[in-house]
């Protein structure tokens, strides 16, 4: 055969028979991606798009299984708490440390303070820098405060609301807490959480 493939009748049809079953490959999997069979429109619900994106059924498909997401893909979720922390009046502290991978991620927690006789400032924070309240201004840190003019707190649960920490490389995160009080003692049962953003 001059200028051609120099092949058999029967590697002929073998080449033949790969071709279209890689054909009919590629059409199911398109077909998968736009929608199926009976699916009204291009990119209709049940596709793969749609899955992905959401278009077709109002967003996106989780799990229902009740499974957590694994490191490193989205909605991954670690937390940590913290029990009894004794806190030094007027002195920033540490109450849980929760180290983070690098990633987009979302913080928040929560810290039950208690004192013994009365404190007249209580104030629970989340930031990026070890024993310090950060600006609420910045994006990797969120706070909630009480006080009064008295030492007349006893008790409180404060709310710390969701802030943004990214970064290349991995983070840490702090929650912090800080007492103001003259005497006996504040007391602190705290948690931290995050999940990937993205």
């Amino acid at each position: 055969m001059p200028n051609g493939l120099d092949i058999g009748a029967g590697q002929l049809q073998t080449l033949i028979a790969t071709l279209q079953n890689t054909n009919t490959q590629l059409g199911n999997l398109f077909q998968a991606f736009i929608g199926g069979p009976g699916v009204p429109g291009p990119l209709g619900p049940g596709s793969l798009y749609s899955a992905i994106t959401g278009v077709g059924h109002g967003g996106i498909v989780g799990v229902s299984d009740g499974s957590n997401a694994a490191p490193g893909f989205v909605g991954e979720y670690t937390s940590l708490n913290a029990s009894s922390v004794l806190l030094t009046s007027t002195v920033v502290a540490n109450v849980v440390t929760l180290p983070l991978s690098a990633g987009d991620w979302d913080l928040w927690g929560n810290a039950n303070m208690t004192a013994s006789v009365g404190a007249s400032a209580l104030q629970a924070s989340i930031s990026a820098t070890s024993a310090n309240i950060g600006s609420i201004l910045s994006d990797n840190n969120s706070s909630s405060q009480i006080q009064t003019t008295t030492a007349v707190l006893v008790s409180a649960v404060l709310g710390v609301a969701p802030c943004r920490f990214t970064s290349a490389s991995p983070m840490t995160a702090y929650l912090v807490c800080l007492a103001t009080f003259a005497s006996g003692t504040v007391s602190v049962n705290a948690k931290i959480a995050a999940r990937r953003r993205r």
